[in-house]
Formats: structure tokens, C-alpha cells, sequence
């Protein structure tokens, strides 16, 4: 069972770094793979200037991500769902 701090902990260590964990970087580079090849229907909400995703990294997905459709929502940066909730909204297709 974990303490309530464990994940905290955990989640941070397991982003790979220099391609360590090298178990990560194999699931990563899968499913890189699969972005750019699938033809699955993938929505990409983002902000400007953005924290996760940045306006140019999203232009970069845009190019080579398969049937990817993005939209951007206006400002924000971290927190985008709660700096932008209606705007999402209006982006997610019905």
C-alpha cells in the first residue's frame, strides 16, 4: 500500500531522463510510433505560451502526428482547464 506520498515521489523518477528509466523509453518510443502512424482520430487542446505543450511544440505534432486535430484555446499556461473551461468546451468536437 502506498503512503500518500509515494506517487508524488514515484511519478517524477519514472519521466525518462538521458534514457533512464530505460523501461520507459522503450513505452515511449511505442508509442511515439503509434501517434505517428495511427489513423485513430486524436484531439490536441493547447494554450500560449503553454507549459506541457508550447504553441511550436504543437505545431510540431501537427505536422507529424496522425490524424491529429488541435485547436488552441488563448492564454494560459499550466493549468489550462482551469484558466480556459468554457473555451475547451467549445473545442472538444460533438
Amino acid at each position: 500500500m502506498f503512503r500518500r506520498s509515494e506517487p508524488v515521489y514515484i511519478w517524477p523518477n519514472e519521466l525518462p531522463i538521458e534514457s533512464e528509466p530505460a523501461r520507459n523509453v522503450v513505452v515511449i518510443n511505442r508509442i511515439g510510433k503509434w501517434l505517428r502512424t495511427s489513423k485513430q482520430p486524436k484531439l490536441l487542446i493547447f494554450a500560449t505560451p503553454g507549459a506541457i505543450v508550447s504553441p511550436e511544440e504543437a505545431m510540431w505534432m501537427q505536422e507529424h502526428l496522425g490524424s491529429l486535430e488541435a485547436g488552441c484555446i488563448g492564454q494560459s499556461a499550466h493549468y489550462i482547464r482551469e484558466d480556459q473551461p468554457d473555451t475547451i468546451g467549445r473545442n472538444i468536437p460533438s
